[in-house]
């Protein structure tokens, strides 16, 4: 399905909107004084929004004045840099497997090293983490694990200058089983890891 520039902002903004930002003007400027003049550094992640063709999406997100765009793969980054967009945070390898479990390490590591040095080429510097679900596996064996998984990445990551972003998840809500559903937990994890 493919929308027009002019829906995709109408979107945009009601989201916005609805998320409490503000009152939204009713025509947004062709430049970026917004993040100009204001030094606001101010992104929109992807997935919402996923039924916008992204070039459409990327041009309304410029057009608004935002920095850029999280949760983008490599092959989406060449799209929104023509908008003189960044990618803010950077999607994960597709590599099956979770950092809560010791039997995926062996395929995430190479995978996430991988997407390490792509995002550091590219010039960007965020990468999304994800704990996995519980599925039988205690909070602490979890988070054991996740040290475990997360420290062979890290030298990679600090040479590049990546930052590995894990993300805190509503278990309660709508992602039922999520480990890393309270903030203590990726505290733990944080300074477990030592990075």
């Amino acid at each position: 399905m493919s929308i027009s520039r002019r829906t995709a902002l109408k979107t945009l903004t009601a989201a916005l909107g609805g998320l409490g930002l503000g009152s939204v003007p009713k025509q947004w400027p062709t430049s970026s004084p917004v993040r100009q003049e204001a030094g606001l550094q101010q992104a929109v992640v992807r997935w919402p929004f996923d039924n916008v063709d992204l070039d459409v999406f990327a041009a309304a997100a410029a057009e608004m004045g935002l920095v850029g765009i999280d949760y983008l793969a490599p092959e989406d980054w060449p799209v929104i840099e023509e908008y003189g967009l960044i990618c803010t945070l950077s999607q994960p390898p597709d590599a099956d497997g979770d950092w809560n479990r010791v039997s995926d390490h062996e395929a995430l590591v190479p995978a996430y090293r991988e997407r390490i040095r792509e995002v550091s080429e590219a010039g960007y510097t965020n990468l999304m983490v994800f704990s996995g679900n519980r599925e039988g596996i205690s909070d602490e064996e979890g988070l054991e694990n996740c040290v475990q998984g997360l420290k062979q990445v890290m030298r990679d990551a600090e040479k590049h200058d990546v930052t590995l972003t894990i993300e805190l998840l509503n278990s309660k809500v709508d992602h039922e089983g999520y480990m890393f559903d309270h903030m203590d937990w990726g505290v733990e994890l944080v300074d477990r890891v030592g990075s």
